[in-house]
């Protein structure tokens, strides 16, 4: 899964990555260039995905996220990175919903997306 990514941004996003959300939940956006300053306060390694047309992330089985129709439907990413570090992704995005979410894997086999790490970007 991924996207390229630009320099420079009309827009900046503040986005905490927390053990098992996002802060905040929902983010309202401009379509155009926008940068996510995505800042790990979990314990946990997170990613920052974002799945265009909304709705739920795609799955083959539990714990196991459908990597193929993720792509299909232009899903794109900021790599998982450890606690404590905060990273940016700039991304050009059209008008639309879109949903945030992480699938970095917990210790009990589910992905951190199943356990609630999930969040809607609107961009108008």
């Amino acid at each position: 899964v991924g996207s390229e990514l630009i320099d420079e941004a009309d827009e900046t996003v503040d986005v905490d990555l927390l053990d098992f959300a996002f802060n905040p939940p929902d983010i309202d956006v401009s379509a155009g260039v926008v940068t996510f300053r995505a800042t790990n306060e979990g314990e946990n390694d997170h990613e920052l995905a974002v799945l265009p047309g909304g709705g739920e992330v795609p799955f083959v089985e539990p714990g196991v996220p459908d990597e193929e129709a993720l792509a299909d439907a232009g899903a794109f990413e900021l790599e998982a990175f450890p606690a404590g570090t905060t990273c940016d992704a700039t991304w050009e995005l059209a008008a639309g919903e879109y949903t945030l979410f992480c699938i970095v894997p917990a210790d009990d086999g589910e992905t951190h997306y199943e356990k609630g790490m999930a969040g809607t970007l609107t961009v108008t």
